[in-house]
């Protein structure tokens, strides 16, 4: 929590210093309706998103594989509920979106070609995790992090989209919600709903990308 406090100042002043991005103003914006409705479909998508891979990763049971994942996902859901999602629901993506996406993914993507930085970016974020299952589900995700900064070029979409993806694994987790059942046909329906309902979002946010400033 205080690691990421002390370092996002910095990078927002990367992030904002940094010639490929720029900060979008949104009271500057003439289409700040459009505008709106892309951050409100990240947020949407983040949590769909999470439950898929959450679920997917149960489903296929990484964790008896992952053995480093266990004593991670303790360590992260020990605190208090409230201290939790504001430590790993917003300060946390507010650190790693400007790290990762703002400043990382920004001098990737000036320096490679387009589908290079996302995969760069997306591998570095994974093996910062450091166990498997937690590899893949953030190379996913910060792959699809670079698509929604990339289209809404601004890096509150994705921290938007990452917030609210840690914030439902948080609460599924304290709450012992999951969708998944024991009965196969029933959860490969439910991951192919979350899988159609995320792929609709993010067709629309890739459509409705790069809106007028």
């Amino acid at each position: 929590f205080f690691a990421c406090l002390a370092v996002s100042p910095y990078m927002y002043y990367m992030y904002k210093k940094h010639p490929f991005y720029r900060w979008i103003h949104l009271d500057e914006d003439p289409d700040k309706k459009r505008r709106n409705i892309g951050f409100l479909l990240c947020i949407v998508l983040g949590v769909l998103v999470s439950v898929f891979l959450n679920n997917l990763f149960n489903m296929l049971s990484l964790s008896e594989v992952a053995t480093g994942y266990t004593s991670v996902a303790e360590s992260f859901y020990t605190g208090r509920l409230l201290f939790e999602l504001l430590a790993l629901g917003v300060v946390s993506p507010i650190a790693e979106e400007l790290m990762f996406r703002g400043v990382m993914f920004g001098y990737l993507r000036r320096s490679f070609p387009k589908w290079m930085a996302f995969v760069f970016s997306s591998l570095l974020f994974g093996l910062i995790h450091m166990n498997l299952i937690q590899f893949l589900y953030a190379f996913i995700f910060g792959f699809l992090l670079c698509v929604v900064i990339e289209e809404l070029d601004t890096v509150v979409a994705s921290i938007l989209m990452h917030g609210s993806a840690n914030m439902i694994s948080i609460i599924t987790q304290e709450m012992g919600i999951s969708t998944i059942t024991g009965k196969i046909p029933v959860d490969v329906a439910v991951l192919l709903i979350l899988a159609l309902v995320s792929g609709l979002i993010f067709r629309y946010i890739i459509r409705d990308g790069n809106l007028p400033d």
